[in-house]
């Protein structure tokens, strides 16, 4: 599955999260094969400093249901009174996690909240002790014309830093999608990601 290659050999590298992620070694050898560029590495020491405590991430992924991103997977969109309450419910959700977490640490935490919805990131970042990364989400499959990196950095932030976290949950709550993305991440990261769905 995977290969050793050479290092004086250019290397394009393709980030996928299917089957790999149960591969046994996937940790090790993700971190043999990847390296962030120095660029990312810089953007992923800055999202650190921000954040400054240790962190726990929870990641909601809505593909469509919200309107406001790009996926090729239509699985069509709630009404606005269904999007408030899946809100609602989710903030919930992440404020209950975050007291429980809290009283196991006994100090400082933040909690790193991903999404592939720019609205709910920004609802959900009106908590105290949530962090958010900034940037434009767009799917890899919906590009028109030209990449630009700046389109997809924000993607690998996310992976970058909620592989870091000390804990990875993944919300799935209604329509939601149950995405490999966080699982993926916590792995490289040598954690399990727990599912949470209600």
């Amino acid at each position: 599955m995977f290969k050793k290659i050479k290092p004086s050999v250019k290397q394009t590298h393709v980030y996928t999260n299917t089957q790999f992620i149960y591969h046994e070694n996937l940790q090790k050898y993700f971190w043999e094969l990847f390296k962030p560029s120095e660029r990312l590495q810089t953007h992923i020491d800055r999202e650190n400093q921000k954040i400054e405590h240790p962190y726990i991430s929870i990641t909601c992924r809505f593909l469509t249901l919200i309107g406001d991103f790009n996926d090729p997977c239509n699985i069509g969109r709630l009404t606005e009174k269904e999007i408030d309450e899946y809100f609602l419910k989710l903030k919930n959700k992440i404020i209950e996690i975050y007291q429980e977490e809290k009283k196991k640490t006994q100090g400082e935490l933040k909690v790193l909240v991903t999404s592939d919805s720019i609205t709910f990131l920004q609802f959900i970042s009106k908590l105290s002790f949530v962090h958010i990364i900034r940037g434009s989400l767009s799917h890899v499959d919906a590009a028109q014309g030209e990449c630009h990196y700046e389109n997809y950095e924000k993607s690998f932030l996310d992976l970058f830093m909620i592989s870091r976290a000390q804990k990875v949950i993944l919300l799935v709550t209604g329509k939601m999608f149950q995405s490999g993305f966080p699982q993926f991440a916590a792995r490289i990261g040598g954690k399990t990601c727990q599912i949470v769905k209600w």
